[in-house]
């Protein structure tokens, strides 16, 4: 796989769906006493023998609970003496209290209330909740192995769909797991069931692609024939073992190498005849390419009776639209075909590999939510190719329940900074303190506000725009405003000096770009002046392409199922688009540095007005 590492995919933590029926009691009142309200119940408590009283204590806190009251559901309960309580009672109140401190993301409170030792002998229904809820805290607490093997517990005792289920975030979970963990977890003598998956997990965790992945599978599964990770497997460790190979002996390259996207095509095609290079350098088997040129080609047709026709596995290409919609229409494809621009309508045999907007949108949009921000100025160029964006900007933030404050198609061969200031209503600010002025006929304290009705700005421009509008934010006292951005104003090469006013920016891009160490990126390099450039993402596109090949029809068997490439982390959605999720960087001293996990980035809490003028007679 030319150096990029292929592992199965990770996933986000999902134990919440499992756990919720366990932190917060069925609704419509099941196990309260209709006998009166919450102050009602504590006070027949405090009269109470300590056995009832407990009882009461514990309907009060279930019907705190159901309004969402979690901090009066510890007050509620805190007075109960657990020690002196039959352990169904211990645990009820235990179970209590762990739930509502999950709900206040306090896991370390949680789990010392659910300690295993403190409640004897439970049903196997108790023991199934109170895993839950461990597996709920130690996920909060980032203890992925720790989370896992809690569940393993709960699926002991789980059959058919609900068990396969309660295995995918089993096996979810452990790709979190770091191998360190899960290497001296290996020699903690857990039973069979707890070290049958941390072997499963090691043992795949070994291997550098799919191929090798499903050989290690299929050697653990000769050593744990009876363990229920090979009775009932997830859905992604089915898919592996079951979807074949795709074996290319010959694979036709068919792009455009005459006329106007001549350039595009021979960038992609240097990439694909370079990752099999790469390939066949390291011992391995690689298919013959053969290219065609697609502008002598007057349909899909002709270019599909051509690919039968040299016997070819698999076509690469094409890169035109017109002719990836026309390949849609086929009900099958009777070669499968991998293409460079997204299709109209899903179709068997039919796979796309793009660098489209659309996906790097969605993610600039995810992350800028997920650190908190709701509502959004969006700036793209007034420029066709910019309208696109800003529509992919609108659709995404709608998908995600945001809310679009204002909207700037800003025109580079114009004053930017006035452009800035009608965004930000900084125009109406000053206009406003003129024509107090005007009235006062004096001159008063002036203290400029930008529109407080934004969380952040999201922005595509190309480089030299982005490096003047950011500066423009700060001029028009917008500088505090988290911005992300999309990949549209990184060069692609390190450059301090240029690049120092877009500190501050987050952005994703794809790894060819922002990992300058990679070594097929390096040997390209010796080579063409232009890998580091925007159209030398049509490189990796190539490299991409070729290497994913292999793995088509597993990677389509399931959506978790991922290989990390050139473009991304590539997986493949439903409709046999290839999903790439990038790498995150933010602009630090004018170098693009890696970024980590998701963290709050929100400026002091704002107030939805228009905009704001502070002005006080002098």
């Amino acid at each position: 796989m030319t150096g990029n590492q292929v592992r199965l995919f990770a996933g986000m933590l999902l134990t919440t769906v499992l756990v919720t029926g366990c932190a917060v009691p069925p609704k419509g009142g099941q196990g309260i006493s209709q006998g009166g309200s919450i102050e009602q119940l504590i006070a027949q408590a405090d009269r109470a023998q300590p056995i009832r009283a407990a009882e009461l204590r514990i309907q009060a806190a279930k019907m705190a609970l159901q309004m969402g009251d979690q901090m009066q559901v510890s007050a509620i309960l805190q007075p109960i003496d657990r020690a002196i309580l039959p352990p169904n009672l211990r645990f009820e109140v235990a179970r209590l209290q762990a739930g509502a401190a999950i709900e206040q993301s306090d896991a370390g409170t949680a789990l010392s209330y659910l300690n295993p030792a403190q409640f004897g002998d439970l049903s196997q229904d108790q023991q199934a909740e109170l895993s839950l809820l461990r597996s709920q805290a130690y996920g909060q607490q980032s203890n992925s192995l720790a989370a896992a093997l809690e569940l393993v517990t709960v699926a002991q005792n789980q059959i058919g769909d609900e068990q396969r289920n309660t295995h995918a975030e089993i096996w979810k979970l452990l790709q979190q797991s770091d191998t360190e963990s899960l290497v001296a977890a290996s020699f903690n003598n857990y039973g069979f069931y707890q070290q049958g998956w941390i072997e499963l997990t090691l043992s795949l965790s070994k291997s550098s692609d799919l191929s090798s992945q499903r050989d290690a599978l299929l050697q653990w599964q000769k050593l744990w024939e009876a363990h229920p990770a090979n009775t009932n497997p997830p859905e992604v460790l089915s898919a592996l073992l079951n979807a074949e190979l795709l074996m290319a002996k010959r694979i036709m390259v068919a792009l455009p190498f005459s006329k106007q996207f001549a350039q595009p095509a021979e960038m992609i095609a240097e990439g694909v005849a370079a990752a099999r290079y790469a390939r066949a350098q390291q011992g391995l088997p690689v298919p013959e390419l053969i290219s065609v040129d697609t502008e002598q080609f007057n349909s899909a047709a002709d270019l599909m009776a051509e690919a039968q026709s040299i016997n070819a596995d698999l076509i690469i290409g094409p890169l035109k639209p017109n002719l990836i919609d026309q390949l849609s229409s086929y009900a099958k494809l009777p070669v499968p075909t991998l293409v460079f621009n997204p299709a109209n309508t899903p179709t068997d045999g039919l796979y796309q590999l793009d660098l489209s907007s659309d996906q790097e949108v969605r993610q600039v949009v995810e992350r800028a939510i997920q650190e908190g921000a709701q509502r959004f100025a969006v700036v793209t160029p007034a420029a066709p190719w910019g309208q696109k964006i800003k529509q992919d900007y609108l659709t995404a933030i709608e998908q995600h329940q945001g809310q679009v404050a204002t909207t700037l198609d800003y025109d580079p061969t114009t004053d930017l900074s006035a452009q800035v200031s009608q965004l930000l209503n900084t125009d109406q600010s000053d206009a406003r303190y003129r024509e107090i002025r005007r009235i006062l006929g004096q001159k008063p304290e002036f203290d400029e506000r930008p529109r407080r009705d934004i969380d952040a700005i999201l922005l595509t421009a190309q480089p030299q725009e982005a490096r003047q509008i950011k500066p423009m934010l700060a001029y028009h006292f917008a500088g505090s405003y988290p911005v992300y951005a999309s990949s549209h104003l990184y060069e692609g090469d390190a450059n301090a000096t240029r690049d120092i006013d877009l500190n501050g920016i987050r952005f994703p891009d794809i790894p060819w770009t922002l990992n300058a160490e990679d070594p097929l990126h390096l040997s390209l390099a010796t080579e063409r002046t232009d890998t580091y450039s925007r159209l030398g993402r049509l490189y990796a596109l190539g490299i991409d392409a070729f290497d994913i090949h292999p793995y088509l029809l597993q990677l389509a068997a399931s959506r978790d199922i991922y290989v990390d490439g050139q473009t991304g982390r590539l997986n493949i959605d439903t409709a046999r688009r290839v999903q790439r999720h990038l790498t995150w960087a933010v602009f630090d001293q004018g170098l693009a540095v890696p970024l980590g996990p998701v963290e709050k980035v929100l400026p002091e809490a704002t107030t939805p007005e228009s905009a704001q003028t502070a002005i006080t007679e002098n």
